[in-house]
């Protein structure tokens, strides 16, 4: 889908309260921004996106976190902070102890013989 009546996923709340809801009234806003504002590489780096998004040129996710990063310079999109690590906190499979493979860690096979003798039968 091309063109500037395209709707963002979620719509990005503005500092006065109102809403940006398609690419069309990101464009608007950011045309009513002063020129000091609208001259920041932020806002330069939004408005390049929302361009190719309108064009089909780029994701329309893409534009939206553009003009929040450009509406609120210096914060992360993302806080990993936030956010619990989930690795090493639960064992896997393998380690448990009722796996075969591991119980026998440690135990050499002799695959010359018969399967039998080489388990040890």
């Amino acid at each position: 889908m091309k063109g500037w009546k395209r709707p963002f996923e979620e719509p990005i709340a503005l500092p006065t309260g109102e809403k940006l809801v398609i690419l069309e009234d990101a464009g608007r806003y950011i045309e009513k921004l002063p020129k000091r504002t609208h001259d920041k590489q932020e806002w330069q780096t939004a408005i390049r996106i929302l361009l190719a998004t309108a064009e089909g040129k780029d994701s329309i996710i893409h534009a939206r976190l553009a003009v929040m990063q450009a509406l609120n310079p210096g914060e992360r999109a993302f806080d990993p902070s936030r956010k619990d690590p989930h690795w090493g906190k639960r064992k896997l499979k393998r380690e448990t102890s009722d796996d075969p493979l591991r119980q026998m860690s440690g135990h050499v096979l002799d695959l010359r013989g018969s399967p039998e003798q080489a388990m040890g039968w």
